[in-house]
């Protein structure tokens, strides 16, 4: 996910903020980057934009700028991860919240539709490669939180398999398959990401509690209704369906 988005882009300082309903709220450059890194992540063989990148609406607020940009991401899962090869297009829009003089972003909104996260994290990720990396991960990287949930390989499988693959919005923040998928990619270079895998409550090291309960946010919380419509419109003229909750709908496919 976070196609496009360059570290020497986003980077500013630790208040700098990026934002993503589905998954929630990321501080700093370096922990920007770790999530932004999740489209280099093993399970892809590819995760990149799929059409130029069109800035659709700009407006000024007091001292900031705001430029909304969107896009169309396709994300090809590695067939060793996944067999059929799955294959999924979306649109997708951020918005750029920056001081012009001296240049600073302060906040990187996110959309992405629940509808495509699902879609990916299901269709796409719910396999059992997947479920053994991540507890090959826990095992082998994060240690700790392995001993604290009192895991064996066995265990932790059975673990893993017992949760859905989002919430039922689609959502990634909650207790599911897919928050661990998406922290794996973190966790296995930086173990103080180790906890958000933990199937129990485990605070990490800035007592934070990560993937047991959605707080349930959602796009409209976080973009104004006038970008929403710009990003449905954007999508509508490259043959998405021309509404919000179906975007990812219009290019499924199984790749030979």
């Amino acid at each position: 996910m976070f196609v496009g988005l360059k570290r020497n882009y986003i980077c500013s300082d630790k208040t700098s903020v990026l934002d993503l309903a589905e998954t929630g709220t990321y501080e700093g450059p370096e922990e920007i980057k770790e999530y932004v890194d999740f489209t280099k992540a093993d399970f892809f063989d590819y995760y990149k934009r799929s059409s130029s990148l069109d800035a659709t609406h700009i407006r000024t607020i007091f001292d900031k700028c705001h430029v909304l940009f969107v896009a169309m991401d396709k994300a090809q899962v590695k067939k060793e991860f996944n067999q059929a090869g799955a294959c999924l297009e979306t649109v997708v829009g951020y918005t750029l919240r920056f001081a012009p003089k001296p240049f600073k972003v302060h906040r990187i909104d996110l959309f992405y539709p629940p509808e495509f996260t699902s879609k990916l994290f299901s269709d796409g990720l719910e396999t059992d490669a997947v479920r053994d990396y991540i507890c090959n991960i826990m095992e082998d990287k994060c240690q700790d939180t392995f001993k604290f949930n009192n895991l064996t390989t066995s265990s932790c499988q059975a673990e893993y398999d017992s949760l859905p693959p989002t919430n039922d919005a689609g959502y990634l923040d909650d207790r599911s398959k897919g928050c661990r998928v998406l922290h794996s990619a973190s966790a296995a270079i930086n173990k103080n990401n180790c906890p958000h895998l933990s199937f129990s409550p485990q605070e990490d090291n800035l007592g934070r509690t990560k993937c047991q309960k959605s707080k349930g946010k959602k796009p409209e919380d976080i973009f104004p209704a006038i970008e929403l419509e710009k990003i449905k419109e954007k999508g509508h003229q490259w043959g998405f369906p021309d509404s919000l909750c179906e975007y990812y709908t219009s290019f499924l496919e199984i790749m030979p």
